[in-house]
């Protein structure tokens, strides 16, 4: 009975849908037919002189009206009864397309006449206004009744259709939030047009506010990242008070959106056959305005590249590095590259897409020119910036200020690393490209060697205490991007919970957590340079556990005695630098020696890495630990997977000589228990034989702190401490004096250290 009852409404269902959209087809097609008549006859009229509007024209009009209003009405009633089915049938479009923006348009176009010739428009305002705020009302309904249509948080919703954006059959779940999703960023959009338009045309002559636009616009590109219309609009936003550096910006993430809107292309090259055509003016000390002006001068040559020479690209790759470094100290400055670095990424790839079609070999060699010029502008942005954070790191950990305004610095750097280590392609046409004429050979490649130096130096400084691994944490550096093709495949396989976070402006992300993983993007892209064969600048040594600079250059890079002054160059580099980092070390404070057994590894593997890698506690890994681990890794359960996720890092950790974690030694044992009968002094407590090997190293380790405690005249109680989270082991072990806590209490202590510090 329930499956009868099911297809008799499902068939109820489809017949009212069909019914429906056959009348929106037929009001559809009759208020086409009005509206050509009445525009006609309303052209007649404005060329016949008419003042006022005939008895003809009128009727028209409201006709029209009537017309209108009901198309809207039908066209909503099947939103409200199946949106999933009025998306795909492209309702919402309509309803936009025949119902609202025509007539806006329409007056506004009529409005712009009307002022041109100098007649009184208020009449004509009001009306616009009118229009304008029912459209509006009705968005805002439309998008309020869809958000509580969908059940669960619409964010949970925009993680999935991120993380799986194949578009499967509308009849199952991920089809119903893919078809609503669409609805809501369609409505989202409309309600920014409709909040700029009402600006625009604003009735009084008070400042333009564009916030209320920018909002929705923003919304909508949360929503749905791969759609480049949203981009679009905040650029078109941003012409009004003419920020050409944003406009560029969020047109060039609407360019390689991974579905790129129809008109970006059209609207930058608008933008370009209207300014920036002359060079700028010279200026003794520059500002981030000319910084600004000089990436927009050298993306216009990149994106028109039949004007490209390699002499002209030089000029502003030149002006880009001397205004960075004279700018270092600006606000400013981290959030202006951030915004270039995309640029620049944008551009390489919008060539690489028009390479392909391009026929003449002089074009597609100017082409390639012009994308080792952005690839340098690049590397020059990832020196600067890196030498810039160096003075706030050092070879332990974050200094206690970790979270100072300098590290923003990072967030440039990063985003560039982690677009160059996962398009090692680009290092292939540099190797091809750059030595193949003056520029390249007297400006690009010794710019390409600083950026080597300057990444050895930054990863023996960091490699220490950062994941070399990378991150899986998405961060809101990541906002904006997470549409942006050349990057799409890198941010899709980021954790579901932290991309949610970044989409949701109510889960805001720790400052500390955002600082850790632009570290670790970077460190992850020093370690893949150092470890590709076709890369042979930079190299790791094992024995020492330290990056350094090869003696391999591109090979088109000049001689044997330019390789090596080069390479004599790019040591001397290296070491300046860390010679300069030696003297901003500070002491910290001697840490806690602690040790966490196998259980705390699996479930606690995040939070054991962040204080490995934090450097606020010495932590010794007991051989009895590492073949727990290594039983546990065997299996496809979730504890195995931590298992083996815990013993790669702490084989990171190892190979990188973390200053605070070491393996216990075959000899750092000692027996606190009767060898005979396994009692540990008179507790009553027996030894199990599984965990002896355990406990005799933890016994040994606390008789060692206890010893230097005693040497250093320090609290001798409180040196090491054991953390588990297994009773019967915690028992033992404090019954041989050992003191234990468990993961909360530890923490605890740790973060009452950190206040303390």
């Amino acid at each position: 009975m329930k499956s009868l009852a099911a297809n008799a409404s499902a068939d109820s269902l489809s017949a009212s849908r069909s019914n429906l959209l056959s009348e929106a087809v037929t009001l559809e097609r009759s208020l086409r037919e009005l509206d050509r008549t009445r525009i006609a006859l309303a052209r007649q009229q404005r060329l016949g002189n008419h003042a006022q509007p005939t008895p003809e024209l009128l009727r028209l009009r409201q006709q029209s009206d009537e017309h209108r209003i009901c198309l809207q009405k039908t066209l909503q009633d099947i939103i409200l009864l199946d949106p999933v089915y009025a998306a795909g049938k492209g309702v919402d479009d309509k309803i936009w397309g025949l119902v609202f923006y025509p007539q806006i348009e329409e007056l506004r176009s009529e409005l712009r006449r009307v002022q041109k010739n100098g007649v009184d428009s208020a009449e004509l305002l009001s009306d616009l206004h009118s229009h304008i705020s029912n459209a509006i009302a009705f968005y805002h309904t439309t998008v309020l009744w869809l958000s509580s249509y969908c059940e669960g948080n619409l964010v949970d919703w925009s993680v999935d259709h991120y993380k799986d954006p194949k578009l499967p059959d509308e009849t199952t779940l991920h089809g119903t939030q893919t078809g609503l999703l669409t609805l809501l960023q369609k409505g989202l959009i409309c309600l920014g047009d409709l909040s700029r338009y009402k600006e625009i045309h604003a009735i009084d002559a008070r400042p333009k506010r564009w916030h209320a636009a920018r909002s929705y616009y923003s919304q909508a590109a949360r929503l749905i990242p791969d759609n480049g219309k949203p981009y679009s609009q905040l650029a078109i936003l941003a012409t009004y008070p003419k920020a050409h550096f944003d406009m560029l910006y969020w047109n060039c993430l609407s360019l390689v959106n991974s579905v790129p809107h129809n008109a970006t292309r059209a609207n930058i090259a608008a933008f370009y056959a209207c300014n920036f055509s002359a060079p700028l003016a010279e200026s003794s000390l520059g500002s981030l305005q000319q910084l600004a002006d000089e990436i927009l001068l050298l993306h216009r040559l990149t994106f028109k590249t039949e004007e490209a020479t390699a002499s002209n690209l030089l000029v502003h790759v030149e002006a880009i590095s001397r205004l960075i470094k004279e700018r270092s100290a600006d606000e400013g400055l981290p959030a202006l590259l951030s915004k270039a670095v995309a640029i620049l990424i944008s551009s390489y790839s919008d060539i690489d897409e028009m390479f392909e079609n391009a026929e003449h070999s002089a074009l597609r060699h100017a082409m390639r020119i012009s994308q080792i010029f952005l690839v340098g502008a690049i590397f020059i942005i990832i020196a600067n910036l890196l030498t810039l954070s160096l003075p706030f790191l050092n070879e332990t950990c974050l200094e206690p200020e970790g979270e100072h305004g300098a590290l923003n610095h990072l967030a440039a750097a990063s985003t560039a690393a982690v677009w160059l280590e996962t398009n090692l392609s680009v290092f292939d046409l540099w190797a091809k490209y750059a030595g193949t004429f003056k520029e390249g050979v007297d400006v690009l490649i010794p710019i390409f060697n600083e950026m080597i130096a300057v990444i050895a130096a930054f990863a023996n400084t960091l490699s220490s205490f950062a994941d070399m691994d990378g991150s899986s944490e998405c961060i809101p550096d990541d906002r904006d991007l997470l549409g942006f093709s050349p990057m799409r495949k890198y941010f899709a396989s980021l954790t579901a919970g932290s991309i949610r976070a970044v989409l949701d402006p109510a889960a805001p992300t720790a400052a500390t957590t955002i600082t850790m993983t632009r570290i670790a993007r970077i460190a992850s892209f020093s370690k893949r340079l150092a470890d590709e064969p076709s890369i042979d600048q930079l190299r790791f040594d094992a024995s020492t556990g330290r990056f350094f600079v090869s003696d391999g250059l591109p090979a088109r890079g000049g001689g044997k005695l330019m390789k090596a002054l080069a390479t004599e160059r790019l040591k001397d580099q290296v070491t300046a630098l860390e010679r300069g980092l030696a003297t901003l070390k500070r002491r910290t404070r001697r840490p806690l020696t602690v040790a966490f057994d196998a259980g705390c590894y699996v479930s606690a593997t995040a939070r054991v890495r962040r204080w490995i890698c934090g450097g606020q506690c010495a932590v010794v890994v007991p051989l009895a630990v590492i073949d727990d681990l290594d039983a546990l890794k065997k299996g496809s359960a979730e504890k195995n997977a931590r298992a083996r996720e815990a013993i790669r890092f702490l084989e990171q950790r190892f190979r990188y000589r973390s200053p605070y974690l070491r393996a216990q030694a075959g000899n750092e044992t000692s027996v606190p228990w009767n060898e005979h009968t396994g009692e540990v002094g008179s507790t009553g407590v027996i030894v199990p034989r599984e965990i002896m090997a355990l406990i005799a190293c933890l016994d040994w380790f606390r008789n060692e702190e206890k010893r230097q405690a005693l040497d250093e005249g320090e609290d001798c109680n409180s040196g090491f401490v054991f953390v588990t989270e297994d009773a019967k082991v915690g028992e033992v072990a404090a019954a041989a004096g050992i003191a234990c806590m468990g993961l909360a209490e530890w923490e605890k202590v740790l973060e009452q250290r950190r206040k303390d510090r």
